[in-house]
């Protein structure tokens, strides 16, 4: 879940029409979201970190898809930062019922196990208690907020299989979700404690100590799919998922529209965040630190004032304004609707955009905005003088043109 610049994934060229290719059952691709999408030079990295079998992943400094490997665990989708991708299998109001009836069922506690776990204790465990999925990677913030605001007393999400799956970057992404949403639940004073356990809670035990299965016994449901603790990835060839994969449809790549800017979209799951805590009381006083906002700083003295960092915004966090009246005009950040994409930061081609983590709850609400005032550009981009205006400009400043 890395948006490191650095690396050789940072590195990497554009995806469009690679992604398009999950595009299914499980995960539903809205390509113009997808930050690499819109700029080439955006240095996120999280699908291909968080993918948890290789279905997304680089190669020869390129993004490159191979449908047959996902087992549709949602991991990616919970990494993405603007949605991009969008998991089913369940989606997150069928999970959130799903949880909830588990929830009840457990006086209160909340139990995640994925498909493993729950072959490895079947006959064992009463499952009407277990919140089921494919990859404890599923789990992501809105999930676990809306759980506190809905009365239960505490989560676990069971990693006792995680050390011998070969998918056990799932329990990365879930480690990153549990602290950054403890995070957020402390800071409002919410008592709902989150944990990555080692065993299935007593709980939901049904007979006591639970052992193995037998290993000849084939996995229920989904786990053949999940490719099990010890079990292989399905292949190329395989013609299991890949073959029952509805026919792929191209989501057409809008460019950049009439106010200048890319179409911009707030995912759902975070507009779900913000109304959750928000009946959840007053917001905290103490900036929070989490992976899911940002706050935008622009150096004003560095700045080329071209604005691109609000061309590319895929949320619409960062907009250009011109006020004809104070003859001001620069960009406003709206840390409410930041996803810390890191985009911003990575297009920049003065350096003069920074990312900070940490952000004031009471500035995620009613479209709290900061103002980076900015010096005009010299240049005027769009009219019909522009050429001459520019020719003008370099003539100018040339120590070989007479200034008299």
């Amino acid at each position: 879940m890395s948006n490191d610049s650095h690396s050789p994934a940072g590195a990497a060229v554009n995806p469009l029409g690679q992604l398009d290719l999950l595009d299914g059952p499980d995960v539903t691709v809205h390509q113009g979201r997808c930050v690499r999408v819109r700029n080439r030079n955006a240095s996120c990295t999280a699908c291909v970190d968080a993918c948890t079998t290789g279905a997304i992943a680089f190669e020869d400094g390129a993004i490159k898809v191979t449908p047959s490997l996902c087992i549709g665990c949602g991991t990616c989708a919970t990494a993405c930062p603007t949605c991009a991708l969008e998991s089913h299998n369940p989606d997150d109001d069928a999970l959130f019922d799903t949880c909830l009836a588990a929830m009840r069922a457990n006086d209160g506690h909340v139990t995640f196990a994925c498909q493993v776990e729950l072959d490895r204790a079947f006959g064992h465990c009463d499952e009407t208690k277990v919140a089921h999925v494919t990859c404890l990677g599923r789990v992501e913030e809105s999930l676990l907020v809306e759980l506190a605001a809905a009365g239960a007393k505490d989560v676990s999400l069971v990693q006792e299989v995680c050390d011998r799956c070969r998918h056990s970057s799932g329990r990365d992404c879930a480690c990153e979700v549990a602290e950054s949403a403890s995070s957020i639940l402390s800071a409002w004073g919410v008592d709902m404690p989150i944990e990555l356990v080692d065993s299935l809670p007593e709980s939901v035990v049904a007979e006591g100590v639970y052992g193995t299965p037998d290993e000849t016994e084939a996995p229920r449901g989904d786990a053949g799919r999940a490719a099990g603790v010890a079990g292989e990835a399905p292949s190329d060839g395989d013609s299991g998922a890949a073959d029952a994969r509805e026919p792929r449809r191209r989501e057409r790549f809008e460019k950049v529209g009439r106010d200048g800017t890319l179409p911009q979209f707030v995912p759902t799951r975070r507009g779900r965040l913000l109304s959750t805590l928000r009946d959840l009381g007053e917001a905290p006083s103490e900036p929070v630190a989490s992976r899911l906002w940002g706050e935008v700083v622009i150096d004003p003295e560095c700045c080329g004032s071209c604005r691109m960092c609000a061309v590319f915004c895929p949320t619409g966090a960062l907009r250009r304004f011109s006020d004809p009246q104070t003859h001001t005009m620069g960009v406003e950040h709206v840390p409410g609707r930041c996803v810390a994409c890191g985009t911003c930061e990575a297009i920049c081609p003065h350096g003069s955009v920074t990312l900070l983590r940490e952000v004031y709850p009471s500035d995620l609400y009613d479209d709290h905005a900061e103002r980076f005032e900015m010096r005009p550009p010299q240049v005027e981009l769009g009219r019909p003088d522009t050429i001459v205006n520019k020719m003008r400009t370099v003539l100018t400043a040339s120590k070989f043109v007479s200034q008299a």
